[in-house]
């Protein structure tokens, strides 16, 4: 199975950080894409999106591209 590695950039990391107490969930969320991508993906132009929920802060989403050639193999 192909896996894929993950980028959170600054501009996230600053966000995940207002999260607070939930940031730990939501970085679960978002690392689970290493392993299947596309399957939680719906369609946006050129990117990839995949909402999420915590409990007790509501639905976020996760806006993201695929660059194949940075596989993990």
């Amino acid at each position: 199975m192909t896996k894929y590695s993950i980028e959170i950039t600054k501009s996230v990391e600053k966000d995940l950080d207002s999260l607070k107490h939930l940031r730990d969930k939501a970085v679960e969320k978002i690392l689970s894409l290493e392993n299947a991508p596309r399957k939680k993906s719906s369609a946006l132009k050129g990117l990839c999106s995949y909402k999420f929920n915590l409990s007790g802060a509501g639905s976020f989403r996760t806006i993201y591209f695929i660059k194949e050639e940075d596989k993990v193999y």
